[in-house]
């Protein structure tokens, strides 16, 4: 007898395609962007925040009432909060399509014949240790980031679980790769808006942006080296670190990711280069769902379908643990520079100019990763400190400036329970609070925040 799937597992799924479908309709139909786009959303939101974790579900609904509650201080409520909602709409066209790419990379054994279970012995000449481990992780984080932003975390948590990485090392390779990707990426929105408002091009940042990566990447080996050892109970795969195993050190079955790397980097570079007025996370899930079609047509195997159609609703149903967290905080943070608590965030983050440079740049991370644990995303508070102070006033030039406000940012985004990041990223690796996760990370982002205005105003001053 054939086994139904139960509607509570597929109801998710059901609203998320709705949502998904009407975000590209929308491209083509103003009205369907203005009024069906909203309430597909909002529809889904109400739906999916019942599948969230409790910690998710009780943020997602506190985001979402404040939010709501702000429209009331705002003129024309119903237009803002429907522009508002709409914002994150484009994640849902690019998750529609992590599932089947987190099966492409999971399953590169297939492209080339090679037997699953394929004895390995790993990378040749090199010995395993924490800081390779670490190296991987975040070195394959940041390159798919650059392609999928943070819908790469889907992709990578599965494969480095697959290669035999502990739930630790997968944690802060992910953090510190995807971060990275936030201050370097060309593509990033967050090295946009400060660029915007530090008045510099992309070429006059980059410099200072990998000197910040550099920074980071230092920070977090000595963390690792600092850490206890592999065999605590972390979910380290015992077996794979005693033999060396690894899944991408098979010479095949690197070939066939570096070619998937770089097919996708290529056409979602393009692709928003051509598309540039449309949402990069709508262009970028359009791309690689058809990189993904043209990859399984090579395939031709009917195995590969049956799996990811077993898969897809589970996949669409884990989404719905974090998404909501996300539509809400996006709902939030797009209507609060219109209330009136503007001015008064205003009024606290002036106070800060007074201070010493060294105390004034302390103050202002400190208080992105303080506001973001209230539920106010660090976007709004970078945006009211790019505008309110200029680079002198801290003793910084513009490169400077823009790389304060870009590592506040990436500073509140690994330590706040609040961002959708972190409820991802708990979510994808098994804890059940991110909270848990979050103390893994603290002390590598707490280090960069007492070290970066040291490195600020040694190398970029006024």
């Amino acid at each position: 007898m054939k086994k139904t799937v139960p509607l509570f597992h597929i109801l998710p799924a059901i609203f998320f395609f709705i949502v998904a479908a009407t975000a590209l309709l929308s491209l083509l139909s103003p009205l369907t962007f203005r009024l069906v786009l909203p309430a597909s959303i909002a529809l889904y939101f109400l739906v999916a925040v019942f599948y969230a974790q409790r910690f998710a579900r009780n943020a997602s609904i506190l985001l979402m009432t404040a939010g709501v509650a702000a429209l009331f201080f705002i003129e024309q409520p119903v237009r803002a909060g429907a522009d508002a909602i709409s914002r994150s709409a484009g994640m849902f066209v690019l998750f529609s399509v992590i599932p089947a790419l987190s099966y492409m990379f999971t399953h590169l054994e297939g492209s080339t014949g090679e037997a699953e279970d394929r004895p390995d012995h790993g990378i040749p000449g090199i010995k395993p240790n924490k800081l390779i481990r670490l190296w991987f992780t975040a070195s394959t984080q940041f390159i798919l980031s650059v392609v999928m932003s943070i819908g790469a975390v889907w992709i990578t948590a599965p494969l480095f679980r697959k290669d035999g990485l502990d739930t630790r090392t997968i944690q802060r390779g992910i953090s510190l790769g995807y971060a990275v990707n936030v201050t370097a990426s060309p593509f990033d929105v967050i090295v946009h808006t400060a660029l915007l408002l530090g008045g510099l091009n992309y070429n006059q940042y980059i410099g200072g942006a990998l000197l910040v990566a550099f920074m980071y990447i230092l920070i977090f080996s000595a963390v690792e080296l600092a850490s206890r050892p592999y065999g605590h109970k972390s979910g380290q795969n015992r077996k794979a670190d005693s033999t060396g195993s690894s899944f991408l050190s098979r010479p095949e079955v690197r070939r066939c990711f570096i070619i998937h790397i770089l097919a996708l980097f290529t056409i979602s570079t393009v692709s928003s280069t051509i598309f540039s007025e449309v949402s990069s996370s709508i262009v970028v899930g359009i791309a690689a769902g058809i990189y993904f079609c043209l990859w399984t047509l090579l395939q031709s195997t009917r195995k590969t379908w049956v799996s990811l159609s077993k898969n897809q609703v589970q996949s669409i149903r884990n989404f719905s643990g974090f998404l909501p967290l996300l539509i809400a905080a996006s709902f939030l943070g797009t209507l609060l520079p219109q209330t009136p608590l503007i001015s008064i965030i205003s009024t606290i983050v002036g106070v800060i100019e007074r201070l010493p440079a060294f105390a004034a740049i302390l103050m202002i991370m400190t208080s992105t990763v303080v506001l973001s644990l209230a539920g106010i995303h660090m976007l709004v508070t970078i945006v009211i400190a790019g505008t309110i102070f200029s680079p002198v006033s801290l003793g910084l030039n513009s490169t400077g400036f823009a790389l304060l406000l870009v590592v506040s940012y990436v500073c509140a985004m690994n330590l706040s329970p609040l961002v959708p990041f972190t409820s991802i990223l708990a979510q994808i690796t098994g804890e059940k609070n991110p909270i848990t996760m979050i103390s893994r990370l603290a002390a590598a982002w707490l280090a960069v925040i007492l070290t970066a205005p040291l490195l600020l105003l040694c190398f970029f001053p006024a």
